[in-house]
């Protein structure tokens, strides 16, 4: 009984933006919204296009440069992408079918935070195969998710990876056997995010 109270919790903060933009703000470690920042400006290529997979409300268009307009965010969840038009207004935001990237232009980036541990390893595949499709030559794929709840270091983190929606929580070995099919792996290690452990991993094509 109480498992699912909790996973109600979960899904009703994930699936409402307002409530989530709350949770990201107060309960999220901040490190690991900053440490994910940090990636973006370290190895997203500013002349192409990013494209921010599964972008959520948009809080990672924090990370271009005002300057740069060819960010793109794109989600399934519409009300998320609503939610992100009226917090960044000057950024592009569009919402698509799931898997879908449906950009015209050369994209150079595309961002994948928090987002793989929800897919079954067909949808996996499927996104990677996709991304491969739109990227420039020399493109990268920039990518967090979670390792397994056991390793991380609080309660409070150890909880909120137990009880998260996503139910395809891999380890870093286990995404490398898949990530090396289709792309070069640069970089592929665990982090510590503050008291968050994450996993990052930088493809190029």
């Amino acid at each position: 009984m109480k498992n699912r109270v909790i996973q109600k919790a979960i899904t009703l903060i994930f699936e409402n933006p307002k409530i989530f933009k709350f949770f990201q703000e107060r309960l999220l470690p901040k490190k690991y919204t900053k440490f994910k920042k940090e990636l973006v400006k370290k190895y997203a290529d500013m002349n192409a296009y990013i494209v921010d997979f599964a972008c959520g409300i948009g809080n990672m268009s924090e990370a271009i440069p005002d300057h740069i307009d060819s960010y793109v965010g794109i989600d399934i969840n519409e009300k998320s992408i609503e939610t992100a038009k009226k917090l960044y207004p000057k950024r592009r935001f569009i919402v698509v079918e799931k898997g879908e990237i449906p950009i015209k232009e050369k994209v150079g980036t595309i961002i994948c935070f928090s987002i793989f541990h929800h897919l079954s390893n067909e949808e996996l595949e499927r996104a990677l195969i996709q991304f491969k499709k739109v990227l420039i030559s020399g493109g990268k794929v920039i990518i967090t998710d979670q390792v397994p709840w056991r390793n991380q270091k609080t309660l409070l983190n150890k909880l909120m990876v137990r009880c998260d929606i996503g139910n395809f929580c891999r380890t870093p070995e286990e995404f490398r056997e898949y990530f090396k099919r289709y792309f070069t792996i640069e970089k592929s290690e665990t982090a510590n995010a503050g008291t968050y452990i994450c996993q990052y991993h930088i493809l190029s094509k």
